[in-house]
């Protein structure tokens, strides 16, 4: 019996590390993702470096951000069915007894026996087995897994005449889709359904497609998994380490002061992709998955810039900002001809501020993929406190997601610790942990 542990990396192939291509923020995150007509400290300026300007005004000389982010994406309940602890030891149990059940003898006389005479007893268990085993191949079949972390450190000097702000950030990105083919569910469906009733008749052997019986006393004949299965699945991931250099100033466009940004990004790309099917992974010649994986790799450097710009309309106690990131696109082919993209978006956000209250939106006027994530979101948040103590709280709309778009979002803000979360359920959820000083 070839090992079925073999064929579960196949089947389960997305759980990869991936980020956007800008810094998750943690305040930003417990916003529902609008900041950028009220970005404060060095992950402000990475949103909108126009906010330099703000934070000059408000007096502030120096800032420093050390922060870890994260967010996974899961389109149907791929990470809850290979996280089950129902499933921990579905793949070895199943192979045990599919072993245990072609080694078995016989018991009834395939050329003069009855069609409703028993060959095999006491099979209910596998019947089992492969009813769990087949609910966990139709969960994870077509659905994809996005998985995102990222660090990054920085510093931003906001007293000088033209604020300035620098970031490194390293980050991942990837994802995964298993496909499961239908003819495999039908071998391991045929398993549930003739096994049932804990027996297995003259009959069900005579009418299977891969079990069969010859002569009494013999084994039991089941074709095997490397002569049948045929699932698939693809995997990608994007590997990026960006330099980012903000700057900003102040300028006069018909009687309104305007703060004005820019920010070159530099990054250093590396780019992975595979297609991987069962039938390779059954080939004792075929090297490992990571093997392949890591051969597929392709590096390049890539440029591009963020723009943007905000300004107070006074006699309403309002801030109107808006972003555009990623100017130039950035693209790279692996040496299978797989593309990761990202490309332009453009975000217009407000703001309203009273003493202790803030209420922040953003809306993204265009999809855009960031490293092959697409994205636009419309969010809102608000925000109660000082920079001692925050409470902070949000809602957005992924438009771009098929599933799961819209998430509420909560976090806080104690001295330099910042927190935020946000997710729509456990398995769609982004969060982020940082210390960001400002002074």
């Amino acid at each position: 019996m070839y090992p079925l542990s073999r064929i579960l990396p196949v089947l389960a192939t997305s759980m990869l590390l991936s980020t956007p291509a800008f810094s998750a923020d943690a305040r930003s995150i417990a916003l529902g993702g609008s900041a950028i007509a009220n970005a404060q400290g060095v992950a402000g300026a990475v949103e909108n470096p126009a906010s330099m300007m703000q934070m000059k005004r408000n007096g502030d000389r120096f800032h420093f951000r050390f922060g870890i982010s994260s967010e996974v994406r899961d389109t149907g309940s791929v990470i809850e069915t290979l996280t089950d602890s129902a499933n921990d030891n579905l793949v070895s149990d199943i192979e045990t007894q599919i072993d245990e059940l072609s080694n078995r003898q016989i018991q009834c006389d395939p050329v003069f026996g009855n069609a409703d005479d028993i060959c095999l007893s006491d099979t209910q268990s596998l019947s089992d087995l492969a009813n769990q085993f087949l609910n966990a191949m139709n969960n994870i079949d077509g659905q994809s897994v996005e998985a995102q972390a990222s660090g990054d450190i920085g510093m931003a000097f906001t007293k000088v005449r033209y604020p300035i702000a620098v970031n490194f950030t390293v980050m991942g990105s990837g994802a995964g889709t298993p496909d499961i083919a239908e003819s495999d569910k039908d071998y391991i469906r045929e398993f549930a359904n003739l096994l049932d009733n804990n027996s297995l008749t003259l009959d069900e052997i005579a009418n299977s497609t891969y079990l069969e019986a010859d002569a009494l006393g013999i084994p039991l004949g089941v074709q095997q998994p490397e002569d049948v299965l045929l699932s698939s699945g693809t995997t990608s991931s994007l590997l990026r380490s960006q330099l980012s250099i903000s700057i900003a100033s102040t300028i006069n466009v018909g009687g309104y002061e305007v703060d004005t940004g820019i920010t070159p990004k530099f990054s250093s790309l590396a780019a992975y992709h595979l297609d991987a099917n069962i039938q390779e992974e059954l080939d004792d010649d075929t090297d490992g998955l990571a093997d392949r994986f890591e051969d597929s790799e392709a590096t390049d450097g890539s440029f591009t810039f963020d723009i943007g710009a905000a300004f107070d309309l006074k006699d309403y106690a309002f801030r109107v900002a808006a972003v555009v990131r990623n100017l130039i696109p950035e693209s790279i082919t692996t040496e299978s001809g797989f593309e990761f993209e990202t490309t332009p978006q453009l975000i217009v956000g407000g703001l309203y501020k009273t003493n202790k209250f803030s209420f922040t939106g953003d809306m993204a006027l265009n999809k855009a993929k960031v490293d092959n994530f697409e994205t636009q979101k419309i969010a809102f948040g608000a925000e109660y406190g000082s920079r001692k103590f925050a409470l902070r709280a949000g809602l957005s709309y992924e438009g771009a997601r098929s599933s799961d778009q819209t998430a509420l979002s909560v976090g806080f803000g104690l001295g330099p610790l910042q927190f935020g979360i946000r997710g729509s359920d456990v398995y769609t959820m982004e969060s982020s942990l940082q210390l960001a000083y400002s002074f």
